[in-house]
């Protein structure tokens, strides 16, 4: 009796923990999200593509190089367009000038054609604008020197003033070519100048249906018929026999 209440309390041996396997979940079915399914989230507040997209670098230069070629083709056509109007306006105003005609006896001195050649000199010299005209070329120049032997070179300060001369006499050209476009039209044929021959003076007294074709036909060939002489066509023989393949 009292050895059994001398024993003492024993601990109880300790339990594994529990493992997953002790526990039994039941199975729950497998369940698959579409493909094209996506989760999207949308913000309280976006900046539009447009300021988020970082500016092309390039874009500026271009769209300044683009500006500055529209001001320049503007200013080009205005500026044609503004030649084409003044020289129309000095066209004109050079017709008036110069066609007027002078009233006046014949004894005005000087007569109103004489006038009239005057004032077609006046505009010669001074009334022609030639700054859009183009001046004699240079390569013209050197090929004009390259003709010149080089013994007269040495002369330069001649040879410069007889350069100066060249490019005067091709201005004054180009001023008579404008004037005379202004008051000549092209479309026109000079008239013939006829000369009194006793010929003529029979012919007169005859019908002169055909006469103003006569002159014309004789002022043609006047102009594109040329008497050569037959020692050429030797001579054309000659050098085609001996220098054809040289």
């Amino acid at each position: 009796m009292n050895s059994s209440k001398n024993k003492l309390p024993t601990r109880k041996k300790s339990l594994p923990p529990p493992n997953s396997s002790d526990f039994k979940l039941p199975k729950i079915a497998k369940t698959e999200m579409p493909k094209d399914f996506k989760i999207r989230t949308q913000p309280l507040y976006s900046l539009p593509e447009e300021v988020l997209k970082l500016p092309d670098p390039n874009k500026k230069k271009k769209t300044r190089v683009i500006k500055e070629a529209s001001v320049k083709k503007s200013n080009v056509m205005h500026s044609y367009t503004a030649m084409r109007k003044a020289r129309e306006e000095f066209r004109v105003k050079l017709m008036s000038l110069i066609c007027q005609e002078n009233e006046g006896g014949d004894q005005d001195i000087p007569s109103g054609e004489e006038k009239n050649m005057m004032r077609y000199y006046y505009y010669l010299n001074y009334g022609v604008d030639t700054v859009h005209v183009a001046p004699l070329d240079n390569k013209m120049i050197l090929k004009v020197h390259n003709l010149i032997p080089v013994k007269l070179k040495k002369w330069r300060d001649i040879l410069l003033t007889c350069t100066d001369d060249m490019r005067e006499d091709f201005m004054m050209s180009m001023k008579k070519a404008i004037v005379d476009f202004v008051l000549k039209d092209p479309n026109t044929e000079e008239a013939v100048d006829e000369e009194e021959t006793p010929l003529k003076a029979e012919l007169a007294k005859k019908d002169d249906a055909w006469r103003y074709r006569y002159i014309v036909a004789k002022k043609f060939l006047g102009k594109n018929l040329h008497s050569a002489n037959p020692c050429i066509a030797q001579v054309l023989q000659i050098w085609c026999k001996q220098f054809l393949y040289v």
